[in-house]
């Protein structure tokens, strides 16, 4: 991810609410946790946040007062896609460690603000419109979009205010990291060298199928019916009706019965192991018989088959290089931030 889209993404991920669930994005600008204590996940423990019990203020960086709406926002929001997930709550570990991540982010996201404020980083309001109209563009309609900043407890105005706050950020950080940003031809040679698992492609098979599906707890003759039925299918495109006709009338499976049962090309090991063995012993154009499976009978036509290969360095090396940029981005930043924190005083005020 670019520091762009990182940045935005820092500060509107607290201010939304998603905290946890967008960690992944959040650590590449936050300095990774001294401890890698595992997180427990219970599908029915309470969660128990205290949010009488949290300060007005709850912390002061540099001299200036961070408030408690940003911090209680992101613990709601947590707290409402926790029970979604998990149709319940999070293990206590797993709320210290997300109240932790918050705060963590809450105070990089102020100490890059004021070094910005420092650099005389500004936004233009257009750069804002911009960026607005390109999150109402996942949302089906104004009304939605509306409505789920309702519900995260945003007006119009807290989110254009917050995606003003993460553009600077992100100007901040092209002037202050990305000029620092070196990878060298040599560096991407090592690392495919390094890792030749990760550019191995396996062989694929590129079928489609007839399925006629069968309940885990069918009786004896619901399944001499489904199997009659595929037998039925079987010998119409054996007679030479066409095979994607057939499936798009016939298949029960939803997803490739109007492609006219295409399922792509996958590896064995993306098929259940009755459809991998019979398409993977089957030459281009051949069908199989009715081959049974945990999910009824199919009948199998291979498209084509790919050999499994290793991606040559070549091909591999422009993704390389920009993960490999990626990594040092991060790295460099978790040393800014590291440095931002340690020039500038910042003292906690929730209860521990």
């Amino acid at each position: 991810m670019q520091p762009r889209v990182i940045a935005v993404v820092l500060v509107l991920a607290v201010s939304l609410g998603l905290g946890y669930y967008v960690n992944s994005a959040l650590k590449a600008r936050v300095p990774e946790p001294s401890q890698a204590a595992p997180v427990s996940f219970s599908l029915d423990a309470p969660i128990n946040i205290d949010y009488d019990a949290i300060p007005r203020v709850i912390a002061e960086i540099g001299g200036q007062p961070v408030d408690r709406e940003r911090y209680v926002r992101a613990l709601r929001g947590f707290e409402r896609n926790a029970r979604r997930v998990g149709h319940g709550g999070p293990a206590p570990d797993m709320v210290a460690r997300v109240k932790q991540d918050i705060l963590d982010t809450l105070i990089n996201t102020e100490l890059l603000l004021q070094r910005a404020q420092q650099n005389g980083v500004t936004v233009a309001d257009s750069d804002v419109d911009a960026q607005i109209e390109r999150i109402r563009a996942n949302f089906p309609d104004a009304d939605t979009f509306e409505q789920t900043l309702e519900r995260q407890g945003l007006t119009a105005a807290d989110l254009r205010e917050e995606i003003n706050r993460g553009l600077r950020i992100q100007l901040l950080l092209e002037r202050e990291i990305n000029p620092r940003v070196q990878v060298s031809e040599e560096d991407a040679r090592a690392y495919y060298d390094g890792h030749p698992d990760e550019y191995k492609e396996e062989e694929k098979a590129h079928t489609a199928h007839i399925l006629v599906r069968v309940d885990p707890s069918a009786t004896a003759d619901q399944r001499a019916a489904a199997r009659a039925k595929a037998e039925a299918a079987l010998a119409r495109v054996t007679k030479g009706e066409d095979f994607a006709k057939v499936a798009a009338e016939i298949s029960e499976d939803p997803g490739s019965a109007p492609r006219g049962g295409d399922v792509g090309a996958l590896a064995r090991n993306d098929v259940v192991p009755a459809y991998g063995d019979a398409a993977f012993a089957l030459e281009p154009g051949q069908m199989s018989g009715v081959v049974e499976s945990p999910f009824g009978y199919h009948i199998i036509k291979l498209i084509e088959k790919t050999p499994g290969r290793v991606a040559p360095y070549e091909e591999a090396r422009g993704a390389i290089l920009n993960a490999l940029k990626g990594m040092k981005t991060n790295e460099l930043t978790r040393e800014y931030l590291a440095r931002l924190r340690g020039e500038v005083k910042v003292k906690i005020f929730l209860p521990s």
